[in-house]
């Protein structure tokens, strides 16, 4: 098992040092082939009318990424964020994709000269993490390390919203991005997925609105590797973390983190208990969320109060 984990550690050294990653981003399991070579594929007709040659061209390359099983499985995420180069393989063509741009085969750059490689860079997270001294573009772009969160926040969104499988590779399968992450941007480390080290308020995950939580249980509730479904961070909670919306208080705040063994974690913070008085009011708007989630009325068989 820990010969297991070693290597999935290292998924983020096997992408980012190939020289190409090849990817199949059609059929529905691993030995599905590829187009072209072990399965027949769409072929490209032309037609010579007027001596002028008309061809067809294959479905847009991203509409075809997007309607793929492989962009919505879990694994695939990695080798998809962390390959330097990759050549694509569609039902109906190959694309070249790397950190400057992409061309697509069906596409001709000599005829249609605007989609050469270097005239779209892709301004990319992984691009910019790439980049020498990471952490300094990140300043350099957005003025505060803090904005980390972001990254990690958003491929994170990404990675919970795809399917897999086996529930027991919940982490397995980030494990190549999550060393990637702290090789680059969070130095400390991750507890279960959570960079709760260096960012304690990383506990206040939820759940999209869209979700349909499912409990993992070989896996603690606290992190979201212990459940099926989107997570986000409420941007509130990211903006007070790094003290734009901070109030100014002499007592300190923060979560802290102390100590973890396995499944447990060990945290210091304050813990405030609230006695709700609804009279002369019989409502409570709810308002700690990303949007607003309604009214809480004290005689509703949902709503307990002290």
């Amino acid at each position: 098992m820990k010969d297991k984990v070693k290597q999935l550690n290292m998924m983020s050294t096997i992408y980012g040092c190939a020289t190409v990653t090849i990817m199949a981003l059609t059929g529905e399991h691993a030995n599905a082939g590829l187009p072209g070579i072990s399965v027949a594929r769409l072929t490209q007709v032309k037609e010579n009318i007027n001596n002028c040659t008309l061809s067809t061209i294959p479905q847009h390359f991203a509409l075809e990424e997007q309607a793929a099983i492989w962009s919505r499985r879990a694994w695939t995420l990695q080798e998809g964020m962390l390959s330097r180069r990759s050549l694509v393989f569609t039902q109906s063509q190959v694309a070249f994709v790397c950190l400057c741009g992409r061309i697509e085969e069906g596409l001709d750059v000599a005829t249609v000269p605007s989609i050469s490689l270097g005239t779209h860079p892709l301004e990319s997270t992984i691009q910019t993490l790439y980049a020498p001294n990471p952490i300094s573009k990140v300043q350099q772009f957005y003025g505060d390390s803090e904005v980390c969160m972001d990254f990690y926040s958003g491929l994170l969104r990404t990675y919970t919203r795809r399917h897999m499988t086996n529930e027991s590779d919940s982490l397995n399968a980030f494990r190549g991005m999550l060393t990637f992450l702290k090789r680059q941007l969070f130095p400390e480390g991750f507890v279960h997925g959570l960079p709760l080290r260096s960012h304690a308020f990383s506990l206040a995950w939820m759940h999209s609105r869209k979700a349909t939580p499912k409990r993992r249980a070989e896996f603690p509730s606290w992190s979201w590797t212990g459940w099926e479904g989107e997570v986000v961070f409420p941007e509130k909670l990211l903006k007070t973390a790094n003290g734009s919306l901070a109030l100014t208080c002499d007592i300190d705040l923060k979560l802290h983190f102390l100590a973890s063994h396995e499944n447990e974690i060990v945290v210091e913070g304050w813990v405030v208990d609230l006695d709700i008085r609804t009279e002369p009011f019989s409502e409570l708007s709810i308002l700690d969320r990303t949007t607003p989630s309604g009214l809480l009325r004290k005689d509703s068989p949902d709503t307990t109060t002290p």
